[in-house]
């Protein structure tokens, strides 16, 4: 990492080149800031994303479950009735004996 305060040979700047390399060295804190910032927005973006998938993925799942407790609500009541419609025929029959 470099150094600001001194210059290539190890000599403290000048009150003039210490103006740029101040410049210089604020830029690049500057630039690593921004770029650490935008870091950490991409992180919060994918964990908010994440989080959202799965909160979907839970809702879909919920949705499967219930068509699956429709559809066999929904057999047992016509196996139901055709077992009720079986007697009701029976029972029209006239007994033999």
């Amino acid at each position: 990492m470099e150094e600001c305060s001194q210059s290539d040979s190890g000599t403290p700047f000048d009150s003039h080149h210490l103006g740029v390399v101040t410049i210089f060295c604020s830029q690049t804190l500057e630039r690593r800031a921004d770029k650490q910032i935008a870091r950490q927005e991409d992180v919060l973006v994918r964990a908010v994303v994440r989080i959202w998938k799965a909160h979907e993925r839970g809702r879909l799942a919920e949705r499967v479950q219930n068509a699956r407790l429709v559809r066999q609500a929904w057999e047992a009541w016509k196996k139901r009735l055709r077992h009720q419609r079986k007697l009701e025929g029976l029972a029209a029959r006239p007994i033999m004996l």
